[in-house]
């Protein structure tokens, strides 16, 4: 997934907000609350999302691309925003500022899902993919069950570190191969 920004609405970014556009590569989009933002008539298609980044609520205005997104404003919300934003107003500004967000702002929002393309949401969701870790699995591959194994076995298989488990399958498999069950 590609993510296009300004670099120059980018530095104003990290000047202003502290957030850098690269950051949105982290943005669970997975979990994300999204609606088309349909203010003005923009010639492209506009979304905003609400969602997280670590463990703090962000709000990201996007629009796709040809393969992936581009970023205009990412943004978190802070006290000093939401004391400065006494009135409703647009919920982004024309210098990208997001104000406090209402229960009836919150009501608009969607999951991803029913808002973005579906080939754009696939795209998000690999994107927070996390490198090492496996996803749900489509179908059981295996079946747990419980075992009683001799002390000396565990201990062995377990100073090997994480995965000792998926070892002792593959070793009674590898007994399987050359052995009868019977």
């Amino acid at each position: 997934m590609h993510i296009e920004f300004d670099a120059t609405k980018n530095a104003d970014n990290v000047r202003d907000k502290g957030l850098s556009f690269e950051q949105v590569a982290g943005f669970d989009f997975g979990t994300a609350r999204i609606w088309q933002d349909a203010r003005k008539p923009y010639p492209e298609t506009r979304f905003v999302a609400l969602g997280w980044l670590g463990q703090r609520l962000h709000v990201l205005c996007f629009t796709p691309v040809a393969d992936g997104i581009e970023s205009s404003v990412f943004a978190r919300p802070t006290p000093e925003r939401s004391r400065a934003m006494s009135k409703p107003k647009p919920l982004i500004d024309e210098g990208g500022e997001v104000r406090e967000l209402t229960a009836a702002d919150l009501r608009r929002f969607k999951p991803a899902a029913d808002v973005l393309p579906a080939p754009l949401h696939a795209q998000l969701k690999e994107m927070n993919r996390i490198a090492g870790v496996r996803g749900p699995q489509k179908a059981p591959t295996k079946q747990a069950t419980t075992i009683r194994l001799s002390p000396e076995v565990m201990s062995a298989f377990k100073a090997t570190g994480a995965g000792w488990q998926t070892r002792i399958d593959d070793a009674l498999k590898d007994w399987l191969s050359t052995h009868s069950p019977a």
